[in-house]
């Protein structure tokens, strides 16, 4: 049986620590790997951590055919020469996705989350009457996330990214509890793992090594 906590049970919450988080998105089906994204925390000391994806970093060849990869298999001198017109028409709808994967990416790049860990202490939550260990203080920690609302990138034409940053707004709806105790190993942004050497493999799988990028450029630069 559930026993509510007491009137006074919101003097025993307390603000532990918050941090924005700034570049990812607060559902985790929607961010790429672990491996895709270079965290910058040297803003932490006033609350701020990003995460930049490697598409910002001279990748975007890369995130551009793996996306792709089986519309650029399409495009062969077979195709052209049995369906000209459906050729042309898939160039034109990958020139047109070259712009659109850019401002999804740019767009998501100022995306932004709250995150607050909260100190919930002497059974502030409530008990359970069950059988409980001797030694439970009634304490918890609990870890909420809040995505905010992300401004027109428009405004950062007349404004400076400091005031963009500022502009982002708090819709209370979109508080979440994502951790509690440590249960979900502090819940992290990616659902989808990958090492350092999957990602190089993957990368050269796409585009080709540097080696093999290498002998191309060679071979191109010969005839």
């Amino acid at each position: 049986m559930y026993s509510p906590p007491a009137d006074d049970a919101i003097d025993k919450v307390f603000l532990h620590d918050k941090i924005f988080i700034k570049g990812i998105s607060s559902v985790r089906a929607h961010n790429d790997t672990n491996a895709d994204y270079i965290a910058d925390k040297h803003l932490e000391s006033i609350g701020i951590r990003s995460y930049i994806h490697k598409f910002h970093l001279g990748l975007q060849p890369y995130y551009f055919k793996l996306a792709y990869e089986k519309e650029f298999e399409k495009l062969s001198e077979e195709e052209v020469k049995k369906d000209p017109q459906a050729y042309y028409m898939r160039m034109m709808h990958l020139k047109q996705e070259i712009h659109n994967q850019r401002k999804k990416m740019t767009d998501n790049s100022f995306r932004m989350v709250l995150r607050c860990t909260m100190m919930l202490t002497d059974r502030s939550i409530g008990l359970l009457s069950c059988d409980v260990d001797p030694t439970y203080t009634g304490n918890h920690i609990a870890v909420f996330e809040c995505a905010l609302k992300t401004p027109p990138s428009l405004q950062l034409i007349d404004h400076t990214h400091r005031d963009y940053v500022v502009g982002h707004r708090m819709n209370f709806k979109n508080w979440r509890l994502v951790d509690i105790d440590n249960w979900m190993k502090g819940n992290p942004y990616f659902d989808k793992f990958m090492t350092a050497e999957g990602f190089k493999s993957q990368m050269n799988r796409v585009i080709g090594s540097k080696e093999r990028l290498n002998v191309d450029i060679k071979a191109q630069s010969a005839i």
